[in-house]
């Protein structure tokens, strides 16, 4: 019989980890988005998601050309202090600089999502839109989500909304004889 001389072991923050990405992956299916995860590493975003919308007669699903990244921090309760806390104006998290430079230059929208398990509810943000060239010279940058944005199927939704507008705005989609809608039913 071999003996093992240690344990296998998991941190706790591992698991808390996953049950938030899992969370938020379960309700963007629930809403036509399908999300491929980028790995275990912790290098950054964690889903890859592509937005999907009905077909004309409503019995197939099809992949519009609009994707996007999220990034899922979890915690198990919110705080008042941490890098995850719970403030006046709503939640802050700190956040590595080089992290949010990448962002900022990253070809997809990027979705930043704050996932408490105690209450399995969410909170997102796009956090490019907070980004200030003059702040990325700190390690650090607090981003700050408000409590309205929760992750629902109102917020993802709202997410769907704000992606198609980054992209019409990118391509002048709008302005186009074609036009494609995430928001809609059909696609033309």
């Amino acid at each position: 019989m071999i003996k093992l001389s240690k344990d296998v072991t998991a941190l706790h923050s591992y698991f808390i980890g996953n049950i938030g990405e899992m969370s938020v992956n379960l309700s963007y299916q629930k809403n036509n988005i399908v999300c491929t995860t980028l790995g275990t590493s912790d290098f950054g975003e964690d889903l890859l998601c592509d937005i999907f919308s009905l077909s004309k007669d409503n019995k197939a699903s099809i992949r519009t050309k609009f994707s996007f990244r999220t990034q899922v921090k979890t915690t198990e309760v919110l705080k008042k202090e941490g890098y995850i806390r719970q403030s006046a104006k709503g939640l802050s998290i700190s956040l590595q600089t080089g992290l949010l430079k990448i962002w900022e230059q990253s070809y997809f929208p990027i979705v930043l999502v704050i996932w408490e398990n105690s209450s399995d509810t969410g909170y997102w943000c796009f956090p490019t839109e907070q980004i200030e060239t003059s702040n990325l010279e700190n390690k650090t940058l607090s981003i700050s989500v408000d409590l309205n944005n929760i992750f629902d199927d109102n917020g993802i939704q709202r997410i769907r909304g704000q992606i198609e507008s980054y992209y019409n705005n990118i391509y002048k989609i709008d302005k186009a004889k074609y036009q494609c809608n995430i928001g809609s039913a059909t696609i033309d």
